[in-house]
C-alpha cells in the first residue's frame, strides 16, 4: 500500500521504546519475534516511529535512552495536525 504510515508513542508505551526493553518482549508467544524485531521490521518498511516528549519526561526516558528506530521526539499537537490532514485516519489501542 501507497501510504505513509506514523507510530505515535504516547503515555507508558514510551518506555517501550528505550534501549534494552522491547527486546526482551514477545507479545506473541515465546515462538515470536521479540518486540524490538516487529519495531525494527515496521521502520524498515517506511513506518515513522515518534516518542511523546510529555510521555517521555513523565516516565524518565531521555532522548539517548530511545531505540535508533524513533525518527523523532514529537508531541500531541504533531500527530493531531497529520491526523487531520485530508485523507488521512487514526487507529488507536
Amino acid at each position: 500500500m501507497d501510504i505513509e504510515v506514523e507510530m505515535h508513542a504516547v503515555t507508558e508505551s514510551v518506555v517501550l521504546l528505550r534501549r534494552g526493553v522491547a527486546e526482551k518482549l514477545l507479545p506473541d508467544g515465546p515462538d515470536a519475534p521479540t518486540l524490538l524485531a516487529q519495531i525494527q521490521q515496521a521502520a524498515s518498511l517506511g513506518v515513522k516511529i515518534f516518542a511523546c516528549p510529555a510521555a517521555m519526561a513523565q516516565y524518565g526516558v531521555g532522548a539517548e535512552d530511545l531505540i535508533d528506530e524513533v525518527a523523532e521526539i514529537r508531541g500531541a499537537a504533531s500527530m493531531m495536525y497529520a491526523g487531520l490532514q485530508p485523507g488521512a485516519r487514526f487507529l488507536t489501542f
